[in-house]
């Protein structure tokens, strides 16, 4: 019988490629992305316990959607602390006039549309959901998307990131019929 750990050995093994992946597209070192790694099965290990994972997503896919919010944080605290006290304080100063600003519209039609994105992205395939993630959202290039999405060269992966668009545009437009026949 396989043990939980001889699992997780396995399953760090598979995934070892997030690291160079993440290596051609993001400005961190090695160590600081092995790191990240080894945080992503640790929260990976945590929310399995929780029962989070609800088999919804491939277990690959769970892990690296895991890793790629830990990069972000990572580059995101890399950030922050290159950023002078100063420039810090007025980027803060920034971001809270920008959130009392009187045009709440604004952002509440901001969220309505991140919400409709989030429906109809959930309404394709995984793949095609993946590729445009990666392009539109974290705008990687075809050739990051290429590496992590393991096809054969960017110009799959422009192909892909076509089919899908054509497919995610369908789904829409069915969607509008059916809102407006209902």
């Amino acid at each position: 019988m396989v043990t939980r750990r001889q699992q997780l050995s396995l399953l760090i093994r598979k995934h070892k490629g997030l690291i160079d992946s993440a290596l051609k597209v993001h400005r961190l070192r090695r160590e600081e992305l092995e790191e990240v790694y080894q945080d992503t099965f640790l929260t990976f290990m945590q929310k399995v316990d929780r029962d989070e994972f609800r088999g919804e997503s491939s277990i690959s896919s769970f892990i690296a959607g895991i890793f790629r919010y830990k990069v972000a944080d990572e580059l995101k605290k890399k950030a922050t602390i290159k950023r002078a006290p100063e420039e810090k304080a007025s980027a803060e100063l920034k971001e809270q006039m920008s959130v009392s600003t009187p045009d709440i519209m604004d952002r509440f039609h901001l969220e309505d549309i991140r919400r409709r994105a989030a429906f109809y992205l959930n309404l394709i395939d995984e793949k095609c959901k993946q590729v445009l993630v990666l392009a539109i959202y974290h705008q990687f290039d075809m050739e990051a998307i290429s590496d992590r999405m393991g096809f054969k060269n960017a110009h799959v992966a422009r192909d892909k990131k076509y089919v899908c668009l054509k497919q995610l545009k369908k789904i829409i437009k069915e969607q509008g019929k059916v809102l407006n026949e209902g």
